[in-house]
């Protein structure tokens, strides 16, 4: 981390329940899932330098994830853990906690963030503070801005740039960090460290 100026994003394949994009809907899908006729028409709507307000759903934003409502708990806790520990190493390890007991078979969002500040070693009480006020859904909105700001370029998660370049392949990301880096190379990007590198990744959803 000596070497990088991280940023998480914790927002995924979600958009904004906009009433702009009913219409877009498609028949036959229940209220609330994932729809993707909604999802583009939100990116198309809301990527512009100018989106309406409308976009973002005022002070209560209804976000649907792809993976259902505990992906949304889950990438709401992150994102407050993003906005609310100071360090960076916190944050990415706090994160990466959160996406391991998402991917077991934790389904409780407050329960994880208590369990992830223990291994981190940080108090939880700042993120669970944010998590259940107007500071989430500041939280919230931001993630949702800064992703849906690359419009439809994003063709799915995870998405993961590099001195503002996109990676076709995440699995390469200690490479193309360590590429990027014109200082003194860290241990790290060594040899050996980057193929004994390894590196969890979610499949984009098919076009």
């Amino acid at each position: 981390m000596d070497i990088v100026d991280f940023e998480a994003v914790p927002w995924g394949n979600a958009y904004m329940n906009i009433t702009d994009c009913q219409a877009s809907a498609t028949p036959g899908l229940p209220p609330g899932a994932w729809d993707r006729g909604v999802i583009r028409c939100w990116i198309d709507l809301c990527s512009g330098d100018k989106p309406p307000e409308s976009c973002w759903m005022g002070d209560a934003p209804q976000a649907v994830c792809q993976h259902g409502a505990t992906e949304c708990a889950f990438n709401l806790m992150e994102a407050c853990a993003v906005e609310t520990l100071d360090s960076q190493a916190d944050q990415v390890n706090f994160v990466i906690c959160m996406e391991n007991k998402a991917e077991g078979s934790e389904r409780d969002a407050e329960a994880a963030a208590k369990a992830c500040a223990t291994q981190v070693g940080v108090s939880a009480d700042g993120v669970l503070a944010c998590y259940g006020s107007a500071d989430g859904v500041k939280a919230q909105r931001d993630m949702a801005q800064r992703t849906v700001a690359l419009g439809s370029s994003r063709p799915g998660t995870p998405w993961v740039v590099v001195d503002g370049q996109a990676l076709q392949d995440v699995s390469a990301l200690l490479q193309a960090v360590c590429d990027a880096y014109t200082g003194a190379k860290p241990a790290g990007c060594s040899p050996a460290a980057s193929k004994a590198s390894n590196m969890c990744t979610i499949d984009a959803p098919s076009a």
